[in-house]
């Protein structure tokens, strides 16, 4: 049952997290390899959606390796009603994803920048793709979604916000595009 099992990984997550990392290893290695790729591809996204997973792993087959690690109740949460949305949206368990993206760290941290970089360019939601720009450097991409929204920003005074994001840019970068 996932509600059951929800229930469960906040009470192992809670009472220590040694355990639920052994756990967490021990679901990833039974895992086929395909799956535990994505797996810890996707672990750098905070939502996951077919396009969005497609766009960072590569894998043209994103959809159904989301709709199997859903099958599976690998750690995995819907976001909001499916019913009225055209594809789902998923989010892993917050304690596994940290642990897959500190294994895709470990693993592969080579892999990390570029699928930053992916995710920044897919990304719909400006916030979660400066998020992405940051971790990959991707200065240039950062500059246009500020100057797309930070006018607008402003005006709704998310003013800490943006001064966190334009702080975030190297000082070139800021002197280069001044808007």
């Amino acid at each position: 049952d996932p509600e059951q099992q929800q229930r469960f990984i906040n009470q192992i997550g809670a009472a220590d997290r040694h355990v639920y990392n052994m756990l967490a290893e021990e679901v990833l290695n039974q895992q086929p390899p395909e799956l535990r790729t994505f797996l810890l591809e996707t672990s750098i996204l905070r939502e996951l959606t077919p396009d969005l997973c497609r766009a960072v792993t590569g894998a043209e087959n994103a959809s159904w390796l989301l709709a199997e690690v859903a099958r599976r109740h690998l750690f995995i949460t819907a976001v909001g009603d499916f019913e009225n949305v055209i594809a789902p949206v998923y989010r892993y368990h917050d304690l596994f994803a940290e642990f897959l993206n500190h294994r895709l760290t470990t693993e592969q941290p080579e892999r990390v920048i570029e699928l930053h970089r992916r995710a920044a360019a897919a990304e719909t939601s400006p916030a979660r793709a400066v998020r992405h720009c940051i971790e990959s450097s991707a200065w240039s991409r950062m500059v246009q979604i500020i100057e797309a929204i930070g006018l607008q920003m402003l005006a709704e005074g998310q003013t800490a916000r943006l001064e966190a994001w334009l702080s975030a840019l190297p000082e070139e970068t800021r002197f280069a595009r001044p808007l």
